[in-house]
């Protein structure tokens, strides 16, 4: 098991620092945390961590455990994933599920005491582990929400940092273990920012991956 990191062409710097303007300021500004992913994300700095580095199509199983709930899938082919019981939910719930978890991708990566308990992940109640039919696994536990609101912290198993992921992975996890569609949205204090990235043609290689997983575009 390796950590693979990505350097990445940003074609999207420009208009995301001029929709971050467009946000305001309030007294507790959620959307810094996102303004300063996008403020980073020039020639200078364009690392996005994969977690796990994975494509849909080298994956032979998916175990999601949530608040003592566990449900297995299994890929029998193509974007086709299978349970025990065939539960058509599942299966539709893991297309969304597939989109941001292979790869799974980081914004940010901190050396630091993931046993802390302001990070939520020692007694984490939600974590993934896909396994590739050579046998070869990766384990993720997420845990506490950011302190601006803009994502969660994640740990890989056998790896010392702390990671950053956004809702949308968090949302995708429970979803399947709950059987049911989890949402929560974007929040309103940057939704017209990241409305204002949609807004922009690029390439679609030029397209980051995790604002492609934020915009939910159809991304590689």
């Amino acid at each position: 098991m390796s950590l693979r990191v990505r350097h990445l062409p940003v074609a999207v710097t420009v208009a995301a620092a001029a929709a971050a303007v467009a946000l305001g300021c309030s007294d507790i500004d959620r959307a810094a945390e996102y303004r300063e992913l996008q403020a980073q994300l020039s020639e200078e700095s364009q690392t996005i961590w994969e977690v796990v580095p994975l494509s849909p199509e080298q994956v032979d199983s998916v175990v999601v455990q949530f608040e003592g709930r566990t449900v297995e899938v299994r890929q029998a082919g193509p974007r086709r994933w299978v349970t025990a019981e065939d539960d058509p939910v599942i299966q539709s719930l893991m297309f969304d599920l597939e989109r941001v978890l292979f790869p799974l991708l980081s914004y940010r990566r901190l050396s630091i005491d993931g046993d802390n308990p302001a990070f939520g992940l020692r007694d984490s109640t939600l974590g993934v582990a896909a396994r590739t039919p050579a046998g070869d696994s990766w384990r993720v536990m997420f845990g506490a929400e950011t302190f601006s609101g803009g994502g969660h912290y994640a740990r890989l198993d056998g790896d010392p940092h702390v990671y950053t992921v956004i809702p949308k992975v968090i949302d995708s996890l429970k979803s399947v273990a709950l059987g049911e569609r989890v949402d929560r949205g974007i929040d309103p204090r940057f939704a017209a920012a990241l409305n204002e990235l949609q807004l922009v043609t690029v390439e679609e290689e030029d397209l980051n991956p995790w604002l492609a997983q934020v915009l939910d575009h159809e991304g590689p």
